[in-house]
């Protein structure tokens, strides 16, 4: 009996190596030196929070040294206005979309899901800015149980002849226990001037310690 649960549990073990090999070789990103090639952006012609409460506006390089091993990739598809006053087109590759009508300061919300427990390190936007007037402007927002606003991150569409915008560094755990996840964007301009092609937020992550079966000894 104890040879045949040994045997389970050396297979399970091998098995997740796989699953988590795999895997790591998908979203890893070993070193940290991609977020370091920008800075985040500058607001101008915009507000800043889009609800109110504590914000970070950040625009300090960051750290190349930065401790992360993981990214997850957020597509505009699942970024809609949060209320019926603005109407949405997406770009002529369909990667991207914008306001093409209605009222061009609605705010834009997608939900964003990592592992909880691990730590979160950079957000960026990705975006197509040919407007010469105004910046779209983009947060990562923590949200408590009761919808209130417990912080966020700002980054903006700003940085002359480039296509994203990275905050610096951060040191946030993710707690689903305490808090809810959100991006939100807001273009501040109708038309396809402004156009927002995804997201993107670097974590680090202690990789197979939550997929470790639950051995017990036997008495």
């Amino acid at each position: 009996m104890k040879s045949i649960r040994m045997l389970f549990v050396v297979l399970a073990l091998v098995l997740i190596g796989v699953l988590v090999a795999g895997e790591a070789g998908q979203t890893q990103d070993r070193g940290g030196s991609e977020p370091a090639a920008v800075q985040s952006g500058t607001a101008e012609g915009t507000s800043a929070a889009p609800t109110g409460g504590p914000v970070r506006q950040l625009e300090v390089q960051p750290d190349p040294s930065a401790s992360y091993n993981a990214s997850i990739r957020i597509p505009v598809a699942g970024l809609k206005p949060r209320t019926s006053d603005a109407e949405w087109q997406v770009g002529g590759q369909g990667g991207c979309t914008f306001a093409a009508s209605g009222n061009q300061n609605t705010w834009w919300s997608t939900p964003l899901y990592l592992p909880d427990g691990s730590i979160l390190r950079y957000f960026r936007m990705y975006y197509n800015d040919q407007n010469t007037t105004y910046d779209s402007a983009a947060y990562l927002s923590v949200y408590d149980l009761y919808g209130d606003l417990v912080t966020e991150w700002g980054i903006f569409s700003s940085i002359p002849g480039q296509n994203y915008a990275t905050t610096e560094q951060l040191d946030h755990e993710i707690d689903y226990a305490l808090y809810n996840y959100v991006i939100n964007w807001r273009p501040n301009v109708l038309g396809s001037s402004m156009q927002v092609c995804g997201f993107r937020v670097y974590y680090e992550y202690t990789w197979g310690l939550a997929f470790l079966p639950d051995i017990q000894k036997e008495y």
